[in-house]
């Protein structure tokens, strides 16, 4: 299932790095309806898998400086989610801030319009083609010198990362779906103070229907609660 928000904007603009905005949002209204989940998923020192994605439209967006710029004054955010209390949790939530305002940059803000639940549709193949409609991050983090080092899909460690990333997600250490790349393209997100390589296309995914399943809602690689990893269905 997934939640659309639908925001109204004072100007036709919004914060560049809108990916921090739109979680910013998310974890105050978690926050406000359950403070003891909330610490359970952001408590510090605790790094735990989320189970929720989340995704934008931003029509016409484009950068200028500080800003990105978008065509009239509305945009939508969507969050999928296997957990199907939680979104529940999250829609009342956003529903108690209906029509007040949230301050953005530049003296903007928006408010929240419409928000509700609506089904997906659900996987029944072991085989499908999708199209990344958020980047898709393949990321491997070094514990040691406490950096990361990300992966395209060109590039040598790409299937061993996000294998491993797999393997993490769904607790397995071999029975998790494969990955084919059939069309891709680079693109560098910057977002959370850092330049994100990441990349978007169409890919093959094979592998078990329940766990195609939860990709599908939950989001496929690295910082999928962070705005990152959402496809869509393309056969």
């Amino acid at each position: 299932m997934k939640i659309t928000m639908v925001f109204r904007l004072e100007k036709s603009e919004i914060n560049k790095d809108w990916r921090r905005l739109f979680l910013s949002y998310l974890k105050a209204r978690i926050e406000e309806e359950n403070e003891e989940y909330f610490e359970s998923m952001y408590s510090e020192g605790k790094t735990i898998q989320k189970p929720f994605c989340f995704w934008g439209f931003l029509p016409g967006l484009k950068f200028e400086d500080d800003v990105a710029k978008i065509q009239g004054h509305e945009v939508k955010f969507y969050v999928s989610s296997t957990d199907i209390k939680f979104l529940f949790m999250l829609n009342n939530a956003c529903l108690k801030e209906k029509n007040k305002k949230y301050p953005l940059a530049n003296k903007n803000y928006m408010c929240l319009v419409d928000s509700k639940i609506s089904k997906t549709k659900e996987i029944d193949e072991s085989e499908i083609i999708i199209k990344m409609l958020s980047p898709l991050v393949c990321r491997k983090h070094n514990r040691e010198t406490n950096r990361d080092l990300y992966f395209l899909p060109e590039e040598e460690g790409f299937e061993e990362t996000l294998n491993d990333i797999l393997q993490k997600k769904f607790y397995s250490s071999t029975d998790v779906p494969k990955i084919e790349v059939l069309k891709t393209k680079k693109v560098v997100i910057k977002a959370y103070s850092a330049n994100i390589p990441s990349s978007l296309g169409v890919f093959r995914l094979k592998g078990n229907i329940a766990q195609l399943n939860e990709l599908y809602l939950n989001g496929l690689g690295s910082k999928t609660a962070s705005g990152f990893g959402k496809f869509e269905l393309i056969n």
